[in-house]
């Protein structure tokens, strides 16, 4: 099986809303071994320690989930696209190459708008280059989305994977009507 791992899975502002949803149950599996004396001489203590164990599951899976990268798998010829965390696929699904013989990358400007950072009138956005690896059937007519990346460097080393291991070949996108 070979693997390239390409990227985060999120962005800075997505994870901090992340860190600030999985930190909420944190803050209550604290209030509760903080707090436990006032819990032992109660008969809810088995229903708390129970609500603080899903609690902790569930901030220990936000964190996970966070902290995930996503890249590319090939086993058995097939091309999935996978999540990972510390290097073990969580999630992996599989890229349909239905008619798809060939792949290319498209660069696109994107700006970023951070309109809640701006309420005084600042302007806070910023361009940035995005580039969608894009794969593509004989005729150049269907064409399928497949990963957006934000580094070059990550996208020539994710085409060279491509090449090198799909089957795949990288052309210059030009339909032939």
């Amino acid at each position: 099986m070979k693997k390239i791992i390409v990227e985060d899975s999120f962005d800075f502002k997505q994870k901090a809303i992340l860190f600030i949803l999985t930190s909420i149950p944190l803050l209550f599996v604290f209030a509760f071994f903080y707090n436990i004396k006032t819990f032992i001489n109660t008969d809810k203590l088995i229903l708390n320690f129970i609500f603080s164990l899903v609690a902790l599951l569930f901030s220990l899976l936000g964190f996970i989930i966070m902290f995930s990268k996503k890249g590319f798998n090939i086993n058995n010829g097939s091309l999935y696209l996978s999540y990972t965390f510390l290097h073990k696929n969580i999630y992996c699904k599989n890229v349909s190459l239905n008619n798809k013989t060939a792949f290319t990358i498209f660069n696109k400007r994107v700006t970023q708008n951070n309109t809640y950072l701006s309420a005084g009138g600042a302007d806070l956005s910023y361009k940035y280059l995005n580039y969608d690896i894009v794969l593509l059937s004989q005729d150049h007519l269907e064409k399928t989305i497949i990963i957006t990346i934000n580094s070059s460097d990550n996208a020539s080393a994710l085409k060279s994977f491509l090449e090198n291991y799909s089957g795949l070949k990288y052309e210059i996108y030009s339909p032939k009507f």
